[in-house]
């Protein structure tokens, strides 16, 4: 049986010839797709990667592609993305798709965008969006919306069961397919003088004149565009606003939403203060909206850790531990790590993890003459997790749904939920049928689901919450007393200095994690609070690392409020906890919400955790945890965390975590006055 394989034309564009002005995100942008589609398709059983590059550097681009070479090992080959190359290469490359094998192809695009309504009389629309090439405005011009609708019908024409994708990061992208330096990808000038008979498709006879108007097939593919036709895109020295937001949101279990889903979620991240900027996904009929990422039948993308050769101590080790929830494998069962790699051929090797300290664990196995010393690393992911796994009661549901769920589960890597059929087993969860949609007991503002996997990755995003919030070091050379935490609420910018463990009115406190944070709405105002660490005068510890970890009460776990780089702390110092927007900086002042499915289910208060870490060295490695919140018209009622087993300790463990219960009151709207 061969494999399938997804086809990626990735092109990029910062420099432009003639007058167009630069732009200094779009090579980062296609460098973060290729890096996450490189591990989504080493981490699925049947599906070969095959991208193809076309890339216009400047200094910023080129200083990225030569760390990326670095991190890849080998020479990124690319092309230059004139039009000729693009209108030919690119889509050459994704006709290859074959349509038995059920193959995918993905065109991405990243540069400057353009809008215009000189078009001829006899389109309705009245408008035409254009991707500005490197050649456009030089030696050639613009590629139309119309034209990529040519060239996508003829790259699939005859392949229904090829899953075709199509994201645009680009100024005016919502029509592209029918039609710090920080600025907009957007471009002046015209793409003056369009002629129906210039257009690509034309001598084809892919118009159709009919009563004066012009009418053309539609290709089957989805379109996922940065945003609206009349709007603007965002472009950074880091990247795209919306191609930022779209690996996060991959990364953090959005393989497996429907691209829906996807781009309800990146809405509210991609949203300017004083730009609309909102991203849009279009289908040739919207059922296909419905679908996950780049199709069905693939697993979810798990985060992947680094194994290197300590040629030392003659071990292979893997940069994960104790502190990432890792533990060996025990009487519940064995932890394994698999480890892959391509030669001429994909290969996999299963190791298992043996000893397991803070931020290191040992693999062992006969396979591990397979891998080569001289090779600085190698990624592996978790497939197995020796934990007591949260039961999901199936009991009550018809065959078919039940074999569904679990089929679902013995295909995909799930280690925190296991489906049961038995009733006579006690269960931590519950699945219901509403229609024909999977409901989760308990949890009336949990957003049904149809779709197996949907749901699964529901629960297991529950189940791993839970289980992240549970570990902590029991016998650590930290205390309780060497650190003086510090919260204050702010309302608008305003501080007011009170005294007491509610917050609700604008106070400023010292707390200890056995205190609870009482937070709430005031005048319709979002609380907010600032928080920050210091060591006491009295400690002995002259420094630590220090991290955090944010549990809200749709189990979305946040982990970028300490960057990296702040993470040491010095006695006489404090590290406060910041937001980071995503581009546009860094605020103190954490904002909080209860979402309004909790007020439609009656519910007025919702519980929230910061969990603050503590080491002796570098905390790497958090965004293992980060995962995003669930998707609401509903949700929450806490469940007791079961901790973690993680066997004998020797000595004293150098981190430990301390936790904070954070309760947010919001008035249902029906209440007239505010009462803690």
């Amino acid at each position: 049986m061969k494999n399938r394989t997804l086809y990626a034309s990735l092109i990029g564009i910062n420099a432009y010839e003639s007058n167009v002005p630069p732009l200094y995100g779009c090579i980062i942008d296609i460098l973060n797709i290729d890096a996450f589609l490189r591990e989504f398709c080493a981490q699925q059983r049947l599906l070969d990667y095959q991208p193809k590059y076309f890339l216009s550097p400047n200094e910023n681009g080129e200083r990225a592609i030569t760390s990326y070479q670095k991190t890849l090992g080998k020479t990124l080959d690319y092309e230059s993305p004139t039009f000729n190359n693009v209108t030919n290469s690119a889509f050459e490359h994704l006709a290859k798709a074959d349509d038995d094998r059920r193959d995918i192809c993905l065109f991405y695009f990243s540069g400057h965008g353009y809008s215009s309504s000189d078009i001829p009389a006899e389109f309705a629309d009245r408008r035409l969006e254009t991707l500005v090439l490197k050649d456009s405005r030089s030696t050639s011009r613009d590629l139309r919306d119309k034209e990529m609708s040519y060239l996508l019908h003829r790259t699939l024409k005859d392949k229904p069961n090829v899953h075709c994708l199509v994201i645009t990061d680009c100024c005016h992208g919502g029509g592209v397919t029918r039609g710090a330096k920080t600025g907009r990808r957007s471009v002046n000038g015209s793409d003056s003088g369009a002629k129906l008979e210039d257009f690509l498709g034309y001598s084809e006879h892919f118009f159709i004149k009919s009563n004066g108007t012009i009418t053309f097939p539609f290709a089957d593919y989805v379109h996922l565009a940065a945003c609206r036709p009349e709007q603007l895109a965002v472009d950074t020295m880091n990247g795209g606003r919306f191609s930022n937001a779209l690996v996060a949101l991959l990364r953090s279990g959005g393989s497996i939403c429907s691209y829906r889903d996807i781009i309800q979620r990146l809405g509210a991240t991609v949203s300017l203060n004083l730009t609309s900027q909102t991203p849009m996904a279009v289908a040739s009929r919207d059922w296909k909206l419905d679908r996950s990422f780049l199709g069905e039948g693939l697993l979810p993308y798990h985060p992947s850790f680094e194994l290197h050769y300590n040629s030392q101590r003659r071990r292979w080790q893997l940069n994960a531990g104790l502190i990432h929830g890792l533990v060996p494998s025990n009487d519940l069962g064995k932890t394994l790590v698999q480890v892959e790699w391509k030669a001429d051929a994909k290969q996999s090797i299963t190791l298992e993890v043996g000893e397991v300290a803070m931020a290191l664990s040992v693999v062992e196995g006969p396979d591990l003459d397979l891998l080569d010393v001289a090779n600085k690393t190698y990624r592996a992911i978790l497939v197995n997790l020796a934990i007591q796994q949260k039961k999901l009661d199936c009991s009550e549901l018809d065959q078919r749904s039940r074999m569904s769920l679990l089929e679902t589960y013995e295909a995909g890597r799930y280690h925190f939920v296991k489906p049961i059929i038995e009733t006579s087993e006690a269960w931590d969860f519950k699945v219901n049928l509403k229609g024909n949609q999977y409901e989760l007991e308990g949890f009336p503002y949990l957003m049904p689901r149809r779709d197996a996997s949907n749901f699964m990755h529901t629960v297991e995003s529950i189940g791993r919450w839970d289980y992240t919030l549970a570990l902590n070091s029991t016998n650590s050379i930290f205390r309780e007393d060497d650190f003086a935490f510090r919260v204050e609420s702010v309302v608008g910018g305003d501080q007011k200095r009170m005294h007491s463990t509610d917050l609700s009115d604008n106070k400023i406190l010292h707390i200890r994690p056995t205190q609870e944070i009482k937070l709430g709405y005031k005048d319709g105002c979002n609380p907010m609070f600032r928080f920050s660490i210091s060591l006491n005068r009295e400690s002995d510890l002259p420094s630590c690392y220090v991290a955090a970890l944010y549990f809200d009460s749709l189990f979305g776990i946040y982990e970028k409020l300490i960057k990296a780089d702040s993470q040491y702390l010095e006695k006489g110092d404090k590290v406060f906890l910041k937001y980071e927007e995503n581009l546009d900086g860094s605020y103190e002042d954490i904002c909080l919400e209860v979402d309004d499915a909790f007020g439609r289910s009656g519910i007025e208060e919702v519980r929230e955790y910061l969990r603050i870490l503590v080491s002796t060295d570098p905390i790497q490695n958090l965004a293992f945890f980060q995962q995003k919140s669930l998707t609401t018209e509903e949700k929450e009622t806490m469940r007791s965390s079961i901790p973690a087993k993680p066997g004998k300790l020797r000595g004293y463990e150098r981190w430990t975590a301390f936790d904070f219960s954070i309760r947010i009151f919001r008035p249902l709207p029906h209440t007239n006055h505010f009462n803690s």
